[in-house]
């Protein structure tokens, strides 16, 4: 009986963590020679379990499921963090990110420069040609653009309530605006 109960216990252990594998689509492998920064080598895998993204980076990065297979990849630190997004049943990699906003619904909320000024952004994130809107605003310069942009939330599939700064004097305005 107990020879029955250990190897239960052990196929049953077996069994999880082959589960648990099966469902992690990326790698992170420490890569780091003696002596230098750390370094780890990352690799993002479709349903098919080929390759669709693959580099090596300073920094450990952080992995989080979102919806509909896709991961979002986090590395960065202080004021500056960027962002990619893996959609591993369709084998689609975004533009990397800096500072979004927002994530939801296929959409991606972020500040960046546009000749100096900032500038907000609203696009699929994978295929700009999806959606891709931006909305030019005296927004504060900011030493990080994306600090002039205080909330964004999507109130429905077509509408972003935004609360920014504005101007020199950094006045906190809250404005809708309709995407379609």
């Amino acid at each position: 009986m107990k020879k029955i109960s250990s190897f239960l216990l052990l196929f049953t252990l077996i069994f999880f963590l082959t589960a648990c594998q099966a469902e992690k689509n990326y790698s992170i492998e420490s890569v780091t020679a003696a002596g230098e920064p750390a370094q780890y080598k990352v690799s993002v895998f479709g349903r098919d379990k080929s390759v669709i993204y693959e580099t090596t980076l300073y920094g450990e990065p952080e992995f989080t499921t979102l919806e509909n297979g896709v991961l979002r990849m986090h590395t960065g630190a202080g004021n500056v963090t960027q962002y990619s997004f893996f959609d591993t049943v369709q084998n689609r990699v975004s533009p990397v990110y800096e500072n979004p906003e927002l994530v939801q619904g296929g959409k991606i909320v972020y500040m960046t420069l546009n000749e100096g000024a900032p500038q907000l952004v609203v696009r699929d994130i994978f295929d700009e040609t999806v959606f891709y809107r931006t909305y030019d605003r005296n927004f504060s310069k900011t030493a990080v653009p994306a600090d002039a942009l205080i909330s964004a939330v999507f109130t429905d599939a077509n509408t972003l309530q935004v609360t920014y700064l504005l101007g020199e004097n950094f006045e906190e305005v809250e404005e809708t605006l309709r995407l379609q």
